[in-house]
C-alpha cells in the first residue's frame, strides 16, 4: 500500500503556478491515531475555587502531575466541561479533556484541550497513566 500520493493542483492554482504538487498520506495508522485524538482522554482534576461567579463563571482548577506538583488553571466553567452555577460548592472533582502527546517511561505527557494553560503558561503536563480515562468510555 503506498504511503503517499502526489495529487496535482487544479489548473491555475497557486501550487501549479509554483510547479508543486500536494502530498496526501494514506497510512491506516495515521487515520487510527487521528480518531483516537478526536476522542481524547479525561484527566482527573479538582475545581477548587470560584474566581468570578458572573456568567459564564470562572473557576480555578488544581491538576496534580506525576511528581505530585500542583498546577493551577483558571478558565470559564464551560471550558472545563462543567454545567454549574455559583451555588456549586468547591472543591469538586472534574475531568479535564486532554490529548496524550507522548510517553515518558511509565508516565504520559498530556496537553489540555481548548488551549487551557497553567497560570505560569505551562501547557504540557506529565501525569500517571491511572489519572486518565478514555473520553466517551
Amino acid at each position: 500500500m503506498p504511503t503517499g500520493l502526489a495529487i496535482p493542483e487544479s489548473p491555475g492554482s497557486r501550487a501549479e503556478s509554483l510547479g508543486r504538487r500536494r502530498p496526501y498520506r494514506l497510512a491506516a495508522e495515521r487515520i487510527s491515531d487521528h480518531q483516537a485524538m478526536k476522542r481524547g482522554s479525561l484527566l482527573r482534576c479538582e475545581a477548587i475555587a470560584w474566581v468570578d461567579v458572573e456568567w459564564p463563571g470562572w473557576i480555578r482548577v488544581r491538576l496534580e502531575d506525576a511528581d505530585g506538583r500542583s498546577w493551577y488553571l483558571v478558565d470559564k466553567v464551560p471550558v472545563f466541561g462543567l454545567d454549574i452555577g455559583p451555588e456549586a460548592r468547591m472543591p469538586m472533582p472534574l475531568h479535564l479533556l486532554c490529548d496524550v502527546v507522548s510517553e515518558d517511561g511509565d508516565h504520559l505527557v498530556v496537553v489540555p484541550r481548548w488551549r487551557i494553560q497553567a497560570e505560569d503558561g505551562t501547557s504540557q503536563f506529565r501525569v500517571r497513566r491511572d489519572q486518565l480515562t478514555a473520553a466517551g468510555a
